[in-house]
């Protein structure tokens, strides 16, 4: 039954010849041992006289020691001599149904391509080394830590040469924004699309100077289901009053004034939200499954970037919709400087070159630092 089941372990997985010479050896052993006299035939043979009995030493505590048998040998040494070519047995198929598993497992570990790099592997910031220093908003700013998972191949990348990326924003290991998933389809399934770059050319856009619209109320984009007349604050400034007080996104809006969101129009509660500077409004609001919490919000003005305006990719038959590809930071146009074709490197993006006091989604504002994986695809 061990060998059995050793064999299907070994064929479930596509076994390599060692594998194989294994389950072979243990057939052999079994066959072998099995075919040795059982207990009671080896008494016969003692009583015939038929092998040269060996002397029973003193008898171990705890076992009963019964009369001779003809031969001279006592029937507790037997038991014993059998036992213990029993338990022999039994540890060697163990240790061999070990061995296959082992081999078996890492067979199919190689045919699928993981082995202990199924997880990337950690790599301790000194081990990170240092691209050079470049000029930031007419000043000298820090050459980006970055790590070369691999280094590709080919001549190196010369500044200003057109190529395609590959990039994947991750805060906190987590991806928040990926070319592998730029574009949005129909039923919100997503296709990867290849980002066009310059080497070391940063666009204008990111190096000019932010204009900021001024507006008054508390700061917050409210949405309205349809159905069941729920609201959800879906956008919150960061230098707005309600973000000050605690409100984030993603929160529902259960009452305004202590009046039911549900019983109002979207309009209405827009109207409520805002008013003259300082008055306060109080906002009943709940995030996933917490309890519902009060939060009075005092109206002011705030401050928001001027955003450019976004590009709907769309062809003929619609198939494409939503926003244009996701917009990576100024960090990637510096960080693939010195690469090669096939190359992969990670990267550590500091606030001033990622997402600024704006933040990105998951990525909060003034974020100290974000991970930005790249991976050189092909020259344009």
């Amino acid at each position: 039954g061990l060998v059995l089941h050793a064999g299907r372990r070994a064929g479930a997985a596509g076994t390599r010849p060692i594998a194989s010479a294994v389950v072979v050896a243990m057939s052999s052993l079994v066959g072998s041992l099995c075919a040795r006299p059982t207990a009671a035939r080896l008494r016969s043979r003692l009583r015939r006289g038929d092998d040269a009995p060996r002397r029973a030493g003193p008898p171990r505590a705890g076992l009963a020691e019964r009369e001779p048998d003809e031969g001279g040998v006592a029937a507790t040494e037997v038991d014993l001599r059998v036992h213990r070519r029993a338990l022999g047995l039994a540890v060697s198929l163990g240790a061999a149904c070990q061995a296959v598993d082992a081999l078996v497992l890492a067979d199919r570990a190689d045919a699928i391509g993981f082995k202990k790099e199924l997880k990337k592997r950690r790599v301790p910031v000194s081990d990170f080394s240092t691209l050079p220093e470049f000029m930031w908003q007419d000043q000298v700013h820090p050459g980006l830590k970055y790590y070369d998972d691999e280094a590709g191949g080919g001549a190196e990348l010369q500044d200003g040469e057109p190529v395609f990326v590959h990039f994947d924003v991750k805060y906190k290991g987590v991806v928040v924004l990926s070319s592998r998933q730029a574009t949005l389809l129909a039923g919100n399934r997503s296709i990867s699309e290849e980002f066009p770059l310059a080497v070391n050319q940063v666009p204008p856009s990111y190096t000019a100077k932010p204009q900021f619209d001024t507006f008054m109320g508390l700061g917050v984009t409210v949405t309205e289901d349809v159905n069941t007349r729920e609201k959800t604050i879906v956008n919150v400034a960061p230098t707005g009053p309600a973000s000050a007080a605690g409100v984030v996104r993603g929160m529902k809006l259960l009452a305004v004034d202590g009046r039911p969101a549900t019983k109002l129009s979207l309009s209405s509660v827009r109207d409520a939200l805002g008013g003259e500077e300082g008055t306060s409004v109080a906002l009943k609001v709940q995030f996933e499954a917490d309890a519902p919490t009060d939060i009075d919000v005092e109206r002011q003005q705030y401050s928001v970037r001027r955003q450019e305006a976004q590009i709907v990719v769309e062809n003929a038959n619609g198939l494409y919709s939503g926003e244009a590809g996701p917009v990576p930071p100024a960090a990637l146009y510096i960080g693939v400087q010195g690469m090669k074709v096939g190359g992969k490197r990670r990267l550590i993006v500091p606030a001033d070159v990622g997402y600024g006091e704006q933040g990105k989604l998951e990525i909060p504002p003034d974020c100290p630092q974000f991970e930005l994986d790249v991976e050189v695809l092909r020259r344009a």
